[in-house]
């Protein structure tokens, strides 16, 4: 068993039951760095979600421009990247609190190694950009006026959720190493923590907003639509040996 997997379940409450791989070195180095860019974040809460996150208004004003000029897709690329996709893809490493932090890179830590492994560092990498960009996207439409930047690493973690269930639906989760229950029902507890009022219960919402619960939903639906794409010409791997 690789390192990663022997932390991965030592001491912990829930941990799954899919197979384990030697190769998962994205996601502890991502699981870090968000933690990291936390207490980062927390030194310039009022200055850098601003510059790294999305504020609705402004990426939905940025997406009216490309639309009313198209050829600008093409022509002004620094534009495009400094107005929709730093901000969306940004916003998919930062978290909006304490408790917000230890759901994204608790469910992270569980269950994106299995999904890395089994796709590889460069398809996870495209699952991880096309779920930030799709719950940014939602988000964005369903509150277009929205004022407060919006720091959404739960959003991305949704589709990596998403493609979890397409290749391991069979597994299950083990409670305190005792109980044994389905990992959807694991996806069930992560999305309630999303929903709005919990949210503003646990304090996640403020200056700072999360990604609504539906822009998870559709984050999950794109991980599992586009992982059986991912997985062409893609060999499985071979499970680490105990």
């Amino acid at each position: 068993m690789s390192w990663w997997a022997a932390a991965k379940c030592r001491g912990m409450p829930l941990t799954d039951t899919a197979p384990q791989h030697r190769w998962a070195v994205l996601v502890p180095l991502l699981a870090l760095g968000i933690v990291a860019l936390y207490f980062v974040m927390r030194l310039e809460i009022e200055t850098l979600p601003r510059r790294f996150a999305f504020v609705p208004q402004e990426w939905n004003s940025a997406w009216q421009a490309l639309q009313r000029e198209p050829l600008r897709l093409l022509s002004d690329a620094p534009w495009l990247v400094r107005r929709l996709l730093v901000p969306a893809l940004g916003a998919s490493v930062l978290v909006a609190g304490p408790l917000h932090l230890a759901t994204a890179v608790f469910f992270l830590w569980i269950f994106g190694d299995n999904v890395e492994a089994r796709l590889g560092v460069v398809r996870f990498v495209i699952l991880w950009l096309a779920a930030a960009l799709v719950a940014a996207w939602v988000h964005v439409y369903l509150h277009r006026g929205g004022v407060h930047p919006v720091v959404g690493a739960t959003g991305a973690i949704a589709g990596v959720l998403g493609a979890y269930l397409v290749l391991f639906r069979r597994a299950h989760v083990r409670v305190l190493g005792l109980v044994e229950a389905p990992c959807w029902l694991a996806f069930v507890a992560f999305f309630v923590l999303q929903l709005r009022p919990v949210q503003q219960a646990l304090g996640w919402v403020g200056l700072l907003d999360g990604i609504d619960v539906r822009a998870h939903g559709a984050s999950l639906v794109a991980g599992v639509v586009l992982t059986p794409l991912l997985l062409l010409g893609r060999r499985a791997p071979q499970p680490a040996k105990r």
